[in-house]
């Protein structure tokens, strides 16, 4: 069952009806990509930017579009093309909305760029990335930025002809926001990495009471930046602390390129115990981010999610614990979930590895790529990628294989101790030199503007990963192969 809940509180990001699902909308797909093929014909720049992205990240230029402005041009051909383009997007649902003093189109339902016209005869698309300072060293390039150092918003521009690429680098959309000067900046993130994360097992109230605390002296530093701060340092976290080899390997293709995960980056994937979970939601509405949809995955499968959107920077968080039935129409992101001495999928991720916010880092990140692209980058590097576990037109999702974390006896002992794996999975952990799947990168590409996810296939996917139950598959393969 899916939940959309009403915007009681201002928790929630906006109000949705009952029973709203996510749609597609293949004209507006159509349209918008028609237009970056024109764009990227005539601005050779941009053209060969493309192809790169493509040949050496297993990106689509068209995922990290951030905005396009349609001229109106000098030719009555050229204004009824324009015309046509709004009334398409209108009929696909985008709205009419002024932001940052611009008038401008906008889909509060669907994955796709901002559109603004302008009396303007050039072409302009915007593509998001980490640095824009980056983007211009790595391609030797000496546009002017636009927007001071630490400044919510920057750009530059790289006109060709009549039309004109724009590099992005959004931490939040408030450009009116006072300018954090740079010790401030460093020392928010120096605040974040410095925090206590690492929790004896069976001690972790303390320390996410602490990172509670954390996160609100952080955005009483640096404000609206500090959900940018908080995700770009758990990223690292996640590729380099705990090693998620595949991620590591992506970003430094992307660095290559100047990008960073800019605005591929589709969702951020946080799991936790059920005595932990309201803490965390509260830790992520204090940096700002708003309540989404909620997920229920049903009876069989014992697990749910909070989805979490940033009004500001647009990011997308999925927050996973451990559920039963008789919880599935609760408000479970706001009433305290209790131990019940039975553990799930996520809840034994927790008992193994500890809380997504503090030692075990994020289970995954999920970029949108190239589907069958990335995935043929990774093979040539020796990373394979499971089944796909969502294989649609409009989206496909598929997880790298685990990477294999680390066990030390006391965090295994104990979770043996408290029942959430067996003594069948404790020996075939042992048996695994100590180790158990930890966290994946996850491939996505979307189509249509769809921005949901499947959740028959998330519940797949989650069975796939759960230690306990490869324990038990792979001792079905060992009596098998023995006859």
């Amino acid at each position: 069952m899916e939940i959309s809940p009403h915007a009681e509180t201002d928790d929630f990001l906006s109000d949705a009806p009952k029973d709203f699902q996510w749609q597609q909308y293949p004209e507006a797909d159509k349209v918008l990509r028609e237009k970056v093929g024109e764009f990227l014909q005539e601005h050779l720049f941009a053209a060969d930017l493309a192809k790169r992205m493509h040949e050496e990240t297993g990106t689509d230029f068209f995922d990290w579009v951030d905005h396009m402005f349609i001229p109106s041009g000098q030719d009555i051909a050229t204004m009824r093309n324009r015309n046509n383009l709004v009334r398409t997007l209108e009929t696909q649902g985008f709205t009419h909305e002024t932001a940052l003093g611009q008038a401008r189109l906008h889909h509060p339902h669907a994955d796709f760029p901002i559109v603004c016209t302008t009396d303007s005869h050039t072409l302009r698309i915007g593509i998001g990335v980490e640095s824009v300072e980056d983007f211009l060293q790595k391609h030797h390039l000496n546009a002017p930025i636009f927007g001071n150092p630490f400044n919510p918003l920057r750009c530059a521009f790289i006109p060709y002809g009549n039309m004109n690429l724009v590099i992005v680098e959004r931490h939040n959309e408030k450009v009116e926001a006072p300018r954090i000067d740079e010790e401030t900046i460093i020392e928010g993130y120096g605040l974040w990495d410095s925090r206590e994360r690492e929790p004896d097992p069976g001690q972790e109230h303390n320390y996410m009471q602490k990172t509670l605390d954390c996160a609100k002296e952080l955005v009483q530093l640096v404000g609206g930046r500090a959900a940018d701060t908080v995700l770009d340092c758990e990223r690292n976290y996640w590729m380099y602390t705990k090693e998620n080899t595949a991620g590591a390997l992506m970003k430094d293709r992307l660095d290559a390129l100047g990008l960073g995960w800019g605005k591929i980056r589709d969702h951020h994937t946080f799991r936790s115990s059920r005595e932990h979970f309201a803490t965390l939601v509260q830790i992520f509405l204090t940096l700002g981010f708003k309540k989404r949809e909620r997920y229920y995955a049903g009876d069989a499968h014992g697990w749910g999610a909070q989805v979490m959107e940033h009004p500001e920077t647009g990011d997308v968080l999925f927050l996973d614990v451990d559920l039963f039935p008789d919880e599935a129409q609760i408000d479970f992101s706001r009433e305290p979930l209790h131990s019940r001495g039975q553990f799930n999928t996520v809840g034994r991720w927790c008992a193994l590895h500890g809380e997504s916010i503090l030692n075990a880092g994020m289970h995954h990140l999920e970029a949108k790529f190239d589907f069958d692209k990335v995935r043929s980058i990774l093979e040539k590097e020796k990373i394979q990628t499971m089944p796909p576990f969502s294989d649609f037109p409009y989206l496909r999702q598929a997880f790298t294989e685990g990477e294999q974390w680390y066990l030390d006896d006391v965090r295994l002992d104990h979770a043996l101790r408290i029942g959430a794996i067996n003594q069948e999975t404790y020996n075939h952990i042992v048996a695994n030199d100590f180790s158990a799947i930890g966290s994946h990168l996850e491939n996505l590409q979307r189509r249509n503007g769809y921005k949901g996810f499947n959740k028959k296939g998330v519940d797949a996917i989650l069975a796939a990963v759960d230690p306990q139950r490869i324990a038990v598959q792979q001792k079905i393969e060992a009596v098998v192969n023995d006859k």
